[in-house]
């Protein structure tokens, strides 16, 4: 048996950890409320509209000629999706003058695709970059190199001296094939190197290959989904294609490439690979070799940024909220990945809050989230009851919508009580009988309240003022006052 005191000290500890039990599980219950909102969307983001694709239909193009080009919306598994909307993208065509050219693209409600011609105007590699005219989809991007029939490509391009087989330097070693019964070559590659060690020239004496990414973004999503497209493209002086199969090997810094390597067919003059990660990280891919063996016009290194797979932006608070007419709510914005947890952000990104009823407030209507920031915070004023959508928009994603629902029957039923109270407590102040008592309470209470709502409450950001209990004190007063809450409102208002 234990004494007195073990008793007592068993007691003790006994709700201790009861206190801390319940204290872990309603920590625990409030995360999972404050994440339902944001997992329920992640879910609906995978499968919904998300990004842009963009492909030429033809690999091969001459200057003057019209290249049909798709454009696809995709979802977050790079599966074909669609709006129940109309929607226009624009696909801007940009060669090496500069000079951008614009086509418009309309898909209609259901339409996941739509091809446009574009005009292959000069020589070169056109850069092809397709972004949603609302943005609310991430853009996507393309290439397309461009030739003068029988004379090559007259435009001037930098040139790489070093051949894509073996690259001076201090690196790790990477075995290759080449040919068709190809014996081993080893092959450092240069880590430091930019590749722009050469000059300038005109147009190649002989075939070259060019390595570029044309993802038509700087950032990539660190999903394991979001590619970046890495394009080789054979370059040849006559704008001829490639006489035989060309393998092309390539080594890069993280994630997954694929497929490797890459092949240039026979009469083709490109191929693509698509490098995923799910790490954001500053990467890079290097071309190192080729078979048969051709030197690099431009970089042979490229450097790709792969950001926190941001899914899109959400409430974390339950929809509908339901506010009282005093209320001085935050609504907490948060960015999700693909699974509903929070995400931080790798730049600055605006976000902007819109209510679709005068009577609900939002203060501030827009927010800047910082780079390391995860979400943003703002807070809805209601001055009426009703029902109310606030708009919640970042670039680059969809609009999100929390509805909101204002009643003022709380704030009326508290007004009225206030009145009571106060009217019976003024029984020296209002004189006369009970019954006269509460009516004029209930008078001075329903006007001082109303004052407080209307000129108090909207200068102040205190909670315990924006507080229902709040509402039954200001009653009481405005009770016990009485007429004297008429005469001190008529001063205020210029009556009196």
């Amino acid at each position: 048996m234990f004494a007195s005191g073990d008793r007592t000290l068993v007691l003790r500890m006994s709700v201790g950890v009861l206190a801390a039990t319940l204290g872990t599980c309603t920590v625990l219950l409030m995360t999972g409320q404050a994440q339902a909102p944001m997992r329920a969307q992640a879910q609906r983001a995978v499968q919904r509209p998300m990004k842009l694709d963009v492909r030429p239909l033809s690999t091969r193009a001459h200057v003057g000629d019209k290249v049909q080009v798709e454009v696809t919306i995709l979802n977050a598994n790079n599966g074909q999706a669609s709006w129940n909307r109309q929607s226009q993208v624009e696909v801007d065509v940009t060669g090496l003058s500069g000079a951008p050219q614009e086509y418009k693209v309309t898909l209609q409600p259901g339409q996941s695709a739509a091809q446009v011609t574009i005009n292959a105007s000069e020589a070169g590699l056109l850069t092809l970059k397709a972004r949603e005219a609302n943005d609310t989809l991430l853009p996507g991007g393309n290439s397309l190199f461009v030739t003068r029939p029988g004379t090559g490509v007259t435009h001037k391009l930098k040139r790489n001296k070093q051949p894509s087989g073996p690259v001076n330097g201090s690196a790790r070693l990477l075995t290759v094939a080449a040919g068709v019964k190809p014996s081993p070559i080893s092959i450092a590659l240069d880590q430091t190197g930019d590749g722009q060690g050469a000059s300038s020239a005109t147009a190649p004496s002989s075939p070259e290959l060019m390595v570029v990414n044309s993802s038509g973004k700087d950032e990539i999503l660190a999903d394991g989904t979001d590619f970046a497209r890495i394009v080789v493209y054979y370059v040849d002086p006559q704008g001829a294609p490639a006489s035989s199969d060309i393998r092309v090997w390539l080594t890069w810094s993280n994630g997954k490439l694929g497929p490797q390597p890459m092949v240039i067919k026979k009469g083709d003059t490109s191929a693509e690979a698509q490098w995923t990660s799910l790490s954001p990280v500053d990467a890079a891919v290097s071309l190192v070799a080729s078979a048969p063996n051709y030197t690099v016009v431009g970089n042979r290194d490229l450097r790709i940024s792969f950001v926190p797979a941001i899914y899109g932006i959400a409430p974390s608070n339950l929809s509908p909220m339901k506010l009282s007419l005093i209320d001085y709510e935050p609504v907490v914005v948060q960015f999700f990945d693909r699974e509903g947890h929070t995400v931080q952000t790798s730049r600055l990104r605006h976000v902007t809050f819109v209510s679709s009823n005068p009577s609900l407030h939002v203060e501030p209507a827009s927010f800047d989230v910082p780079a390391n920031g995860s979400g943003a915070t703002i807070y809805v004023v209601p001055t009426w009851s009703g029902n109310s959508k606030l708009d919640i928009w970042t670039p680059g994603y969809d609009h999100q919508t929390l509805e909101i629902e204002t009643t003022m029957w709380p704030v009326l039923l508290l007004c009225l009580s206030g009145g009571v109270v106060g009217g019976i407590a003024a029984r020296d102040a209002l004189k006369g009988g009970v019954g006269w008592r509460v009516f004029v309470g209930i008078v001075g209470s329903i006007v001082l309240v109303w004052i407080s709502v209307y000129a108090v409450l909207p200068q102040t950001q205190s909670v315990i003022a924006h507080n229902l209990v709040s509402v039954f004190v200001v009653g009481i007063v405005g009770g016990y006052g009485g007429t004297r809450v008429l005469d001190f409102a008529g001063k205020k208002l210029g009556y009196l």
